[in-house]
């Protein structure tokens, strides 16, 4: 009966087998296009919060600019939503990013960490800071390429029966495409 149960788990929880094959292509420009907007938002915040003429301004520019890259966590895997893969590890590897990268920029503009004082005109920001903001723009920036190259299909989980000397169990196949 447990063996059974297994099976059955195993089966639906790995079913791959639909009506409507989602085009591999559409869900490419889907990945894309998920990668494109908070870019294009991060740049224009960016932008707007260090050439704005007032503080409202400004703010608006750093909301514009930590919406994108919030947003951007989520949107690139948008081809794999569309062809129904919800577990998708480059969402993980973005969040990671920004999580390293928004350390890095506390680090930066917070005078209480390290050695710098807000009225001491020889302070400088420790190498590890500009290390944390950069390689949490990596993080961020390799999760979108990998959303993009990677196209949905290119890898699958196949419920299997396991033939044993004694036995047949039931089991996990992977596949990849390459």
């Amino acid at each position: 009966m447990v063996k059974a149960l297994a099976l059955a788990a195993i089966v639906v929880a790995t079913s791959t087998a639909r009506a409507d094959t989602p085009d591999p292509d559409a869900a490419q420009r889907l990945s894309i296009a998920g990668s494109a907007v908070p870019v294009a938002m991060i740049g224009i915040g960016a932008f707007v919060g260090a050439t704005g003429s007032n503080n409202a301004i400004r703010d608006f520019g750093a909301v514009t600019a930590m919406s994108g890259a919030l947003l951007g966590v989520i949107t690139p895997s948008a081809g794999h939503f569309y062809s129904n893969e919800y577990l998708d590890p480059a969402i993980a590897l973005r969040a990671g990013g920004v999580l390293v990268e928004l350390i890095g920029l506390i680090k930066a503009t917070n005078n209480e960490i390290g050695d710098c004082q807000s009225d001491d005109p020889s302070c400088h920001t420790h190498a590890s800071t500009y290390l944390l903001i950069g390689g949490g723009i990596a993080m961020y920036l390799g999760g979108m390429a990998l959303d993009i190259a990677w196209k949905p299909r290119d890898f699958q989980l196949a419920p299997t029966a396991l033939r044993t000397p004694t036995s047949t169990v039931p089991g996990v196949a992977a596949a990849f495409h390459f």
